[in-house]
């Protein structure tokens, strides 16, 4: 394991660092902005918390019927039926004894994987990668916590720090302050020796059964090792892989002398068509690595659900 990795419970966070987080819009985002989407996840984004058989999108339910929280069907009584959930009213009116079936609402335990490395610190438009990536991850780190699901996850920086997962409050505010804390540091000089395989194996050390995981990265340094621990993954839980890349990486529809800025100074580079072909090769071969992680593992690719485009 990697020395520069941090272990952080829920609670133990100092919020001094979270007011410290300062909203660039587009490039840094704050710990404010991350807290105000609790009030705009999305339909679309609650159903990749999958349920508790068969992974499949949606609330999490336990199919086992008893005495629990939601009202499911009425059938025919049945012997070994407890008598107290015998509907009267219907044996009444049926001449016949009906059960009261119900759907008891389970706990899930969750956690999120973030990338915030330097290579997502990336935009041609009006929003970063990383950018991007912290809302979608605070985003469904909110879903978490109005299905009352334990948190937990994984973010990397120049530092890769684990957030154990916890009670459900705690757990949302602690991780949305490090994430915007996460994403504070990133500036055009940053470095950092973490690697997607780190971030995984750190996941992999701290995942339960049953537990849904999602990683949110370009996963443009996915490599086999980290393809086997996520198959591994999927095999203990629900595994869902949002992919953020930015439309120029996707196409590269740019040639002859291009001009880059961190912000502060403008650079002219010169990009050939050699140099385009060989990185639309590699972009081809980061894409078949995906796709072949996703056969491999049945994990879910969910596109980009930020709701903030490139």
């Amino acid at each position: 394991m990697m020395s520069n990795v941090v272990t952080r419970r829920s609670g133990t966070h100092k919020m001094a660092d979270a007011l410290s987080s300062k909203e660039v819009q587009g490039v840094y985002v704050s710990v404010e902005t991350l807290l105000d989407l609790r009030h705009r996840a999305t339909a679309r984004s609650k159903k990749y918390i999958g349920r508790v058989h068969g992974g499949l999108p949606g609330e999490i339910l336990s199919s086992r019927k008893g005495p629990g929280i939601e009202f499911e069907d009425i059938r025919p009584y049945l012997p070994g039926d407890d008598i107290r959930h015998i509907d009267w009213r219907v044996a009444a009116r049926t001449g016949l004894p009906y059960t009261r079936r119900y759907t008891e609402e389970r706990e899930r335990s969750v956690m999120i994987v973030c990338d915030q490395r330097v290579n997502m610190f990336f935009g041609s438009g009006a929003y970063f990668k990383s950018y991007r990536a912290a809302i979608a991850a605070a985003r469904m780190a909110w879903i978490a916590f109005e299905q009352n699901h334990r948190l937990g996850g994984v973010i990397a920086s120049e530092t890769l720090e684990a957030v154990i997962a916890s009670n459900p409050k705690r757990a949302v505010l602690t991780y949305c302050n490090r994430l915007a804390c996460h994403n504070g540091t990133l500036n055009s000089d940053s470095q950092s020796l973490i690697t997607l395989e780190h971030m995984i194996d750190l996941a992999g050390n701290n995942m339960t059964p049953g537990m849904v995981v999602t990683v949110i990265s370009d996963f443009n340094d996915l490599n086999s090792r980290s393809t086997q621990t996520l198959t591994a993954m999927a095999k203990q839980g629900v595994l869902t892989l949002q992919q953020v890349i930015d439309p120029i990486e996707d196409e590269m529809k740019i040639s002859g002398r291009v001009g880059i800025s961190d912000g502060e100074q403008i650079k002219q580079v010169v990009v050939s068509r050699k140099v385009r072909e060989a990185y639309l090769r590699k972009r081809a071969a980061v894409s078949q690595r995906l796709e072949d992680l996703v056969n491999l593992s049945g994990a879910e690719l969910l596109s980009d659900d930020s709701g903030y485009s490139a």
